[in-house]
């Protein structure tokens, strides 16, 4: 099976741009652990840690989803390679659960817009590029990714990884608007078709209070196995409050969707000073519907 449907997945992507609306630059400089990537100089490798959600899956004899187990964990890393253009060469990510990787060389990745797509025969991956001129993650960024599309059945998940806050630098006081995207996939409540989706997202800080208020909007789903657009799925846009522990990077909460799937939404600030932030998502039910991802945002965007 073979994923080049340009017109498809370049919809796809003009979608991201919209929803982000941004702009920023690019230069190269010393690299430290909390230097911005747009400081690291093309031709270099970014590799960071960060959380993971993890799921399994196959198809029945009916052509209906099963075996879906998402797992979350903290212990998961992914790897951008650049060339000296800027362009990512390649792409890999380690998990508990699972690795994939996608190669340039090889002819699996391209780029459109904000992202590196990788497609790989039967695996596909979206990662935002971090590096683009056009977003402002500095600290962060994410992906997702599915093997096992032929013959339909294996581990896939999403991934939000970077440069995390130092617990002691989360702000204490104040409000934050943080802007930006979510990238996920979706199993319908029978069970029957596998979406990759995308949506924007804004969370309200109050870090006096510690909590966040969490909300995609304008949601958008594709067809997971051809990659054609199903419109706007505003069924799955998301909302709910996550919390934080006083001296902690690290926040978790509870999400749910119009159409009563529930669930919880994790993540951990980056940068410096909170700038950024960034995590994954799993939500199920009713049903056989299941809907996980990952996000980013920045704040001030």
């Amino acid at each position: 099976m073979s994923f080049a449907r340009s017109g498809s997945v370049l919809l796809c992507c003009m979608t991201l741009v919209s929803i982000s609306g941004c702009g920023g630059g690019s230069s190269s400089g010393t690299v430290n652990a909390l230097a911005p990537f747009q400081m690291e100089a093309n031709g270099t490798t970014i590799t960071a840690s960060g959380q993971s959600i993890n799921t399994d899956w196959s198809l029945d004899e009916y052509g209906h989803t099963t075996d879906i187990i998402a797992q979350n964990s903290t212990n998961s890393s992914a790897t951008l390679n650049y060339d000296s253009q800027g362009k990512i060469t390649s792409i890999a990510v380690t998990t508990p659960y699972s690795s994939a990787s996608w190669s340039a060389g090889n002819g699996e990745i391209y780029h459109d817009s904000l992202v590196a797509i990788g497609n790989s025969d039967s695996d596909f991956c979206i990662f935002i590029d971090p590096l683009n001129v056009d977003i402002d993650f500095g600290y962060q960024t994410f992906g997702v990714w599915q093997t096992g599309l032929d013959p339909y059945q294996g581990p896939g998940g999403a991934i939000s990884f970077g440069k995390q806050t130092p617990d002691s630098a989360v702000p204490t006081t104040g409000l934050a608007e943080f802007y930006g995207l979510t990238a996920g996939t979706y199993v319908d409540e029978d069970g029957s078709r596998l979406y990759l989706t995308i949506s924007g997202l804004y969370v309200e800080a109050d870090f006096s209070d510690r909590s966040l208020w969490f909300a995609s909007y304008d949601t958008e789903k594709f067809n997971m196995l051809s990659l054609t657009e199903n419109g706007l799925a505003p069924e799955l846009d998301m909302k709910g409050t996550l919390s934080y522990d006083s001296g902690n990077n690290a926040f978790t909460g509870d999400v749910s969707t119009a159409n009563e799937m529930s669930g919880t939404a994790s993540g951990t600030f980056y940068g410096p000073n909170a700038e950024e932030l960034g995590g994954v998502f799993a939500l199920s039910g009713p049903g056989e519907a299941q809907y996980t991802g990952s996000f980013g945002a920045v704040s001030g965007m």
